[in-house]
């Protein structure tokens, strides 16, 4: 007899009905997940005809009595305090590892039932079944009854008894029971007894002469990993002279006669913690405290796992990809590749939130909405750039809708290659179609409703044009050329192909005409309805439509369901140098990537490229162009391993991009590489899709020694949190009378002298503070202090001074160059007098981070000049507070770093800023070739004070900086803006917090963590231009902080500008050769994507 039938929503089985006869008892045998059933007689029809070993009746039938001998009713369920006396027993005798166990009296069958496990209303006739408690069985409603037992958990599945019919239970035999999962038998010995947390064992006194229990039957624990066609494994065995060891459970079964202990429901489930699945390995430098953040969907898994054949760099091994497999960042260039010297853009303007349409060929751009407008790029914007100008009136067709509008353009495959350019076809929001020639500005064909609904896309692949309408419907207009027409044209009837509707992404990609497609991010969903695929999803899914097919009524399409858990698709696009790899973007930020190396797309991985979605992608030669909603382009070279973005600027102010194209058509006509984008600023602009002067700016770079004398100099910095201490406080102790001298002398002779200054006034004297804001900032043109500042300042600034004359010797003598306060915050900068006259662009500000950017509490002072034509800037900073508020001080330094109207614009006469790296201009603190961050950073230790305080006693700095947050946010958080910093070796202990006037750590009632606070960083374009010489901790015990003293080697250039402009001109004839080169790669591999159809692909 086979197994009844049960409905998806059911979550309970009734069991297979049996044979009346009695059951012959026989050695134990495994089923697939790991429990334990005697065979029977019964024969086999199918995973649930074993049944359970038959139970002893309880002798005489005996009523159910607690611990005083008082009756129970027999409807009483059994109480969860329930004393161990009424639970079931459990026999843990020890017995031979292999062999059939002893005989058991079998129970008289009174119906065709199988017997649960440990039920008690089947040990008695006379006693009525207890009410079983409610559970919740983990198989879902979707599974095959038949693979139950494989569901690879360690439980049993324990059946309940059910009327012989198997229909409805007759009247006074209690009704089926729901299929329940309990613990697996208690393992002979060496495991914990594995009851329930909720009720822990209270066991009796018993005297020892009562007879043990019948033996137990052999066990065995089952494994949560374990397969379920593995043999189980052969229980611990006991030698003979050796007596079993003594547990609570053997106890109970030598003391307590099984006469006298009912029979109670099995045990709630739960997992002893030597069987729980065992958790993700973590790697040797996997220890940060915020890599939740990353786990789940921030980082994606490595190319390579789902064994594409594309060949891709593989990172580092892992259950995730780590900060080394993020984007390398560090050397992006800033500065705008404008195609034209004068920057000229075109209007693209819209109307009641329509954005308008664009499409480019050689010198024509069109921008269509309301009308249709062609620029002619290559004249100035002094020029009249409108080529042409077309309403929609014009064209004869008549709408039905209140406001037409163009909603497509594409520029259609000409007859012969002049003609490539020529024709634009445009769609509207009727479903009308139209073509105009853009030679004679005439409207040379229409299609009136060739869709019903309004045309979403036009796309062109070899010499097809394929229409995509709103409401599901794609046309494929056919060139004719065996009757003459090497061009598609309207009035030839297309072939339909059906899709699904309102597609929020559809592009062309690939040399065989596929149309991808996507209508959303849900899981495992098209188009609203769930994929026909059983194959659980996490992201969208993409419909991919072959072209080429000739089957009548539409073409076959394929179904591919990306794994990882991304937002919408948005966009895509394939690299030239790349034809085999397809790259879709996605919202979130995201990339996936696919491989068409075999029949069946495959994806190869995901990769996180930003916080904000991608709205725009395009691949221009080696590089892939990325669109995003904060008005950026970033461009990322993806042959090595991880990324490198080279190319970062601002398109379009704080504007979403929303469209990125490349010109196909003008690289062999007007032999330049032209990439255009739109931005929601309703402004197109023209880029230089080869990237010229960054190839010629690294170029140059490589050649700096031609050209430039290097010379070094050394700079002194010492940074400090005073805690509101007066500069005449210093006195008492050694450190504390010499602290100046000490600080002054880590070098000799130095050529600037940075003091960093924090909590320089009380932060909790609101008297104070609030006069600090009310004066303002203390900026002179001579680099002395304000007169409007508080006298604590005052006080400070005129020691510092005093103490660099009395230090320095009198015959080079320092001047100070910068100063500025920002609510406890203090810089003074000092130099050599005899440098001064080298320093230019001298500039210093504030950033305020306290109370959302309101108060100065905390913030950062920003100075930055030049020396030479090296650029360098010191940022002061105090960031947040507290033990856990990483995050927080994570977003003050973002605030700092991605500031850009932090500086001024350099004052230097130059157009390639030569002082400045990465085609900066000076107005971000990254702009500059050197950099240095210091403070208090407020980066704590995420360890136990006392563990803390242990391995500073003992020297162990190396176990604490293990646990050193910011050491983890640089190792670990690929988001972290100080990537690109480094830090000198730490030698010395935590200098946060003592007590004043004390070398002990926090005493007070709040016993705070020891920790390095006080940091210093450095960072430079060229790492070998910097050097540390030094890098310690002062004594002075005034504070509850200790100084941090650090002396650098800086190698700062000067360039020759005639011999700079000499190479510069051999590069730019070296440019002329590799242009013709690169070009050429290009008309090929976008030639064979099937966008130039009059090029002969090699």
């Amino acid at each position: 007899m086979g197994l009844p039938q049960r409905s998806p929503s059911s979550r309970s089985l009734s069991p297979v009905p049996r044979s009346s006869s009695a059951p012959s008892v026989s050695a134990p045998r495994a089923i697939p997940n790991g429990s334990l059933f005697h065979e029977s007689t019964v024969p086999e029809h199918g995973p649930f005809t074993e049944s359970p070993p038959p139970l002893p009746a309880r002798p005489g039938g005996a009523p159910l009595t607690d611990e005083l001998g008082r009756r129970l009713p027999p409807s009483a369920p059994p109480s969860s305090s329930m004393s161990l006396r009424h639970r079931p027993t459990v026999s843990t005798s020890a017995v031979p590892a292999r062999g059939p166990p002893p005989s058991v009296p079998p129970r008289p069958s009174t119906s065709n039932k199988i017997s649960p496990v440990l039920r008690p209303e089947v040990l008695s006739s006379e006693a009525p079944p207890l009410p079983s408690r409610p559970r919740i069985s983990p198989i879902s409603s979707t599974e095959d009854p038949s693979t139950i037992h494989g569901s690879g958990s360690n439980s049993s599945v324990v059946a309940s008894p059910s009327s012989s019919s198997g229909g409805t239970p007759s009247q006074g035999v209690a009704p089926p029971l729901p299929l329940r999962k309990v613990n697996p038998p208690l393992p002979v010995s060496g495991t914990s007894l594995g009851l329930s947390p909720e009720t822990p064992p209270s066991i009796p006194r018993m005297p020892r002469s009562v007879p043990p229990m019948h033996p137990a039957i052999e066990k065995r624990q089952a494994s949560l990993h374990e397969s379920s066609t593995s043999p189980p494994p052969a229980p611990n065995p006991v030698p003979a002279h050796t007596p079993p060891p003594t547990r609570a459970v053997d106890l109970l079964s030598s003391l307590i006669p099984s006469s006298s202990l009912p029979h109670l429901p099995p045990p709630s489930r739960s997992i002893p913690n030597s069987i729980r699945a065992p958790k993700r390995e973590k790697s040797g430098d996997d220890d940060s405290e915020s890599e939740e953040e990353y786990e789940n969907g921030d980082l994606l898994s490595p190319p390579g796992a789902s064994g594409s054949s594309v060949h891709l760099p593989v990172p580092g091994t892992g259950l995730r990809r780590g900060i080394e497999d993020m984007p390398d960042t560090t050397h992006s260039n800033r500065r705008p590749p404008h195609m034209f010297v004068d920057q000229r853009s075109f209007p693209a303007r819209s109307h009641l939130n329509q954005w308008p349409v664009v499409a480019m060929a050689g010198s024509f751009v069109v921008v269509a909405n309301w009308g249709l407008t062609v620029y002619d790029i290559d004249k100035s914007d002094t020029e009249n750039t409108v080529a042409l100008s077309v309403s929609l009136e014009e064209t004869g067709l008549e709408w039905r809708v209140k406001e037409p509008r163009v909603t497509a353009v594409e520029f259609r495959p000409g007859a012969i290659k002049e003609e490539d350019g020529r024709y634009a076809w445009c769609g509207t929001k009727d479903g009308h179609l139209w073509e105009l020639d853009l030679w004679t500005g005439r409207i040379t064909e229409t299609r009136s409703q060739a869709h019903s609904s309004a045309v979403t896309h036009i796309f062109r692949h070899q010499r097809s044009m394929i229409t995509i309408e709103e409401s599901g419907k794609m046309f494929v207009f056919d060139s004719d050329e065996a009757s003459g027409m090497g061009a598609p044209q309207m009035s030839m009837n297309p072939r339909l192909i059906r899709i699904g509707e309102k597609q929020t992404f559809a592009k062309v990609l690939g040399k065989h005409g596929e149309v991808w497609t996507s209508e959303g991010s849900g899981p495992g969903t098209v188009g609203g309805a769930k994929s026909l695929s059983s194959t659980p999803t996490k992201g969208p899914t993409i419909r991919i439509y072959d072209i080429r097919s000739q089957e009548n009524g539409g073409v076959p399409y394929r179904t591919i369901v990306c794994p990882e858990p991304l937002g919408a698709v948005t966009t895509g696009c394939i690299l030239p140098t790349q034809p085999d790899t397809v790259y879709l973007g996605h919202e979130g930020g995201c990339l996936s990537i696919w491989s068409l190396a075999d029949e069946e797309p495959k994806f190869i991985t995901g990769v996180k490229i930003g916080p904000t979605d991608i709205l725009a992608l395009e691949g221009v030669t080696n590089r892939l162009w990325i669109g995003n909603r904060q008005g950026i382009i970033a461009a990322y070279d993806v042959a090595p391993w991880p990324w490198k973005l080279t190319n970062l600027w601002r398109a379009h102010g704080d504007n979403p991009v929303s469209k990125l194209m490349v010109d196909v058509i003008g690289i062999e006509r007007n032999q330049r590489l032209a990439v255009l984008s739109m931005g929601k600023d309703e402004k197109v602009r023209i880029w230089d899709g080869l990237l010229t002067y960054h190839w010629i700016n690294d170029e140059l770079l490589k050649r700096e020694e031609q050209f430039s004398t290097f010379r070094p100099i050394n700079v002194l910095l010492c940074t400090w949190n005073v805690d509101a201490a007066k500069p005449e406080m210093l006195t008492g102790t050694p450190d504390n009378a010499t602290f100046f001298e000490q600080v002054l002398h880590s070098v000799n002779a130095p050529d600037i002298i940075v003091f960093s200054f924090q909590e320089l006034i009380d932060l909790d004297n609101r008297k104070l503070t609030a006069k600090t804001v009310l004066l303002g900032g203390g900026k002179r043109s001579d680099g002395g202090i304000s007169d409007k500042v508080s006298s604590r300042y005052r006080l400070w600034y005129e020691k510092l001074v005093y103490a660099v004359r009395v230090a320095m010797p009198a015959e080079q003598p320092y001047v100070p160059i910068l100063t500025e306060n920002l609510v406890g915050l203090f810089t003074c900068v000092f130099a050599r007098a005899s440098e001064k006259s080298s320093f230019k662009d001298v500039h210093i500000t504030t950033v305020k981070r306290g109370m959302g950017g309101m108060y100065g509490n905390k913030g950062a002072i920003v100075a930055r000049f030049t020396v030479d034509d090296s650029s360098l800037c010191f940022i002061n900073c105090h960031l947040a507070a507290g033990q856990r508020h990483v995050r927080e001080r994570n977003t003050d330094v973002a605030a700092v770093m991605e500031d850009k109207t932090l500086l001024p614009e350099s004052e230097i006469a130059d157009d390639d800023n030569l002082a400045y790296g990465g085609g900066g201009d000076g107005t971000m603190a990254l702009d500059h070739e050197i950099c240095f961050l210091n403070g208090d950073l407020n980066y704590r230790i995420d360890q136990r004070r006392d563990t803390v305080i242990t391995n500073i006693k003992n020297d162990s700095h190396a176990d604490l900086l293990a646990h050193d947050q910011l050491q983890k946010e640089l190792k670990n958080n690929p988001g972290f803006r100080l990537r690109g910093f480094r830090e000198a070796p730490i030698t010395f202990k935590p200098t946060y917090k003592y007590d004043r006037r004390s070398d002990d750590y926090d005493s007070s009632g709040k016993q705070r963590t020891p920790a390095w606070c006080d940091r210093i960083l450095f960072r430079c374009r060229d790492p070998k231009r910097i050097e540390p010489l030094a890098y310690k901790r002062l004594e002075p015990n005034i504070s509850d902080h200790r100084p941090v003293v650090g002396v650098f080697r800086v190698t700062v250039k000067s360039l020759t500008h005639e011999l700079r402009q000499k190479v510069k001109q051999q590069l730019l004839e070296e440019w002329k050769a590799e242009l013709s080169k690169t070009l050429g790669l290009a008309v090929e591999a976008y030639g064979q994507q099937g966008l130039l159809v009059n090029t002969q692909a090699h």
